[in-house]
């Protein structure tokens, strides 16, 4: 038994009580009835406080303490601390010593092997998911419930690092928008790079020359480090000469070129063709938090629904001309910017003005998104857990991020069920 445990787990078996209650005895003979087994402790101390135990007739509040061993209370240097002195109950899964005067319950063999066996399996999966074998096993109910929690905290994660965006931006949240709507654009892999050019560029400068949209593309063209090298078309040429003349009037710096990823890429996802689009959305949305926090999931599928420039509808490179394809901003992509950037600062809006509907109309927008269709959110429809809107996938991709990759069983409601299904109760 003590092969296969580990504290962690055992502090889980302790507070989720996944052990036979029956006929419950003390080392020394004392009936014991768990009424509650405490909060756990994460902090220096007793492993878990304000625990209730009945022992005998007495009922007792108090720490309750888990050992494997018993032998580890003073190995770990309890009986020198006083930190311990009001622990009521001494866990252990086996007692290999005498103990001082603290009741003591013994476990080892309350403890069916096979939640061991399957923990190990757990462990040392190679699965996408430690138990992709054995999915689902929650009901809709219970589910819903865990992906709502899920999606929230996922949003808080991604408010939380706006308010650092916004911090450095002096509280601009138009500024911050701008930035934001800018990384979105390069997902899946040109995000830090479309977010430089855009804290490159203070949005009011490109406000200033928005009125000439090539003026604005030559902007954010001349900023990625795009034009720099010799054109042979007239277009380039032009874009060139203006940012030349804007780096010059405006001591612009621009990021070096070596930064942009092409491959693999389909047409419409190439940098130049993204910057191009974020000069037409800047244009056409000069105030962009303000209109964000007035439209609906429709009026913001119009509002970012954006054409690049004629030039690029030919073209996915400044060099190379290409097969005639769409330059328009594409409703997945729509959808991904407002799941990545206006959904998340519409909630920090929210979090920030207490008496704003933010936080609600954030998560009322998330649930009006289709799902996104990736490979995580893939494989979680073929174990039979599918997305109903975006507020279900994100919560599916934070499920996966923040427990099953990192292998969180105990922490996480699924893992929970799987395990109280080899228990005694």
């Amino acid at each position: 038994m003590l092969t296969l445990m580990n504290e962690a787990l055992f502090q889980f078996i302790w507070k989720m009580r996944l052990f036979d209650h029956a006929a419950l005895n003390t080392t020394d003979g004392e009936a014991v009835d768990i009424l509650h087994p405490g909060t756990q402790n994460h902090h220096a101390g007793p492993d878990f406080s304000h625990a209730r135990i009945r022992i005998g007739d007495t009922l007792w509040a108090g720490n309750a303490e888990l050992h494997l061993r018993s032998s580890q209370w003073k190995e770990h240097g309890h009986h020198h601390d006083p930190a311990y002195n009001n622990v009521i109950l001494h866990v252990v899964l086996e007692k290999d010593s005498e103990m001082p005067a603290i009741p003591t319950i013994e476990l080892g063999k309350r403890i069916k092997p096979e939640l061991l066996d399957k923990y190990r399996q757990w462990m040392h999966s190679g699965r996408w998911i430690p138990c992709a074998g054995s999915l689902p096993v929650a009901t809709d109910t219970e589910l819903l419930s865990w992906l709502g929690r899920l999606a929230v905290g996922r949003l808080e994660d991604k408010a939380m690092v706006i308010a650092q965006r916004l911090e450095m931006n002096r509280g601009d949240w138009d500024e911050t928008a701008w930035q934001l709507i800018a990384r979105a654009l390069g997902n899946p892999v040109n995000a830090e790079p479309m977010e430089q050019v855009a804290r490159s560029i203070p949005l009011k400068l490109l406000q200033k020359h928005s009125h000439d949209p090539l003026m604005a593309e030559a902007l954010l063209l001349g900023q990625a480090g795009m034009l720099e090298a010799g054109f042979q078309e007239l277009m380039p040429l032009e874009l060139q000469s203006r940012y030349r003349h804007l780096r010059k009037l405006h001591g612009l710096e621009s990021l070096p070129p070596g930064q942009w990823k092409f491959g693999r890429l389909r047409p419409a996802h190439f940098p130049g063709v993204r910057l191009s689009q974020l000069a037409a959305i800047v244009q056409e949305t000069p105030r962009l938090f303000a209109a964000i926090q007035k439209a609906d999931y429709k009026t913001l599928q119009q509002m970012f629904q954006t054409e690049a420039s004629a030039y690029w509808k030919e073209h996915v490179h400044l060099k190379h001309a290409s097969v005639p394809h769409s330059a328009r901003l594409g409703k997945g992509t729509i959808d991904s910017i407002l799941i990545n950037a206006v959904v998340p600062l519409l909630l920090l809006w929210g979090q920030q003005q207490a008496d704003d509907p933010g936080v609600e109309r954030a998560l009322d927008l998330l649930e009006q998104i289709p799902a996104e269709d990736n490979e995580i959110i893939r494989k979680w429809k073929k174990h039979g857990i599918q997305a109903r809107h975006a507020g279900d996938s994100q919560a599916l991709l934070q499920l996966f991020k923040t427990f099953c990759n990192q292998k969180r069983c105990l922490s996480c409601p699924i893992g929970y069920r799987h395990l109280q299904k080899v228990t005694y109760i």
